[in-house]
């Protein structure tokens, strides 16, 4: 994740903001790309081929991307479908299972959530079957409720 110490970033921004600057003019993409390779290489290079490093840069690429796409991509798609439409369909439309119990069925929720598992979630017991008008707690309710 991005989020490093302040100490850290000061160290870092000044190299940052140069390569920034060099990417700035016309069609960064390829140098971008380079960037990224070439800091791969100069790890390669100081730490030695290893499977962990490999896997270590890949993951941190990955993790970046996922980042950028929930912070930068998300809001901006979100904000897209306000003002343009949407393509899909609201998810509970096309959901044909549970997506807490797997459940199938054709009635859930905006969250893809069945109405077995909405009604567990408020505490719904579904042992029972049905409630005795003259149960005590109902008329313990009904006194409160008139007085």
């Amino acid at each position: 994740m991005p989020y490093i110490q302040e100490e850290e970033r000061k160290n870092l921004d000044k190299a940052i903001k140069t390569i920034s600057n060099a990417l700035t003019h016309g069609d960064f993409r390829g140098r971008l790309n380079y960037t990224i390779s070439k800091l791969f290489s100069n790890l390669l290079h100081s730490e030695g081929m290893s499977y962990g490093l490999i896997n270590d840069f890949i993951g941190v690429l990955e993790c970046a991307k996922m980042e950028a796409y929930r912070r930068i991509a998300v809001p901006y798609e979100d904000s897209k479908i306000a003002s343009n439409g949407d393509v899909y369909p609201p998810s509970h439309v096309v959901i044909r299972n549970c997506i807490r119990c797997g459940a199938n069925g054709d009635t859930f929720s905006k969250e893809g959530v069945c109405l077995k598992c909405i009604m567990k979630e408020v505490g719904y017991d579904e042992s029972i079957k049905s409630i005795d008008r003259y149960d005590n707690d109902i008329a313990e309710l009904a006194k409160e409720n008139n007085a």
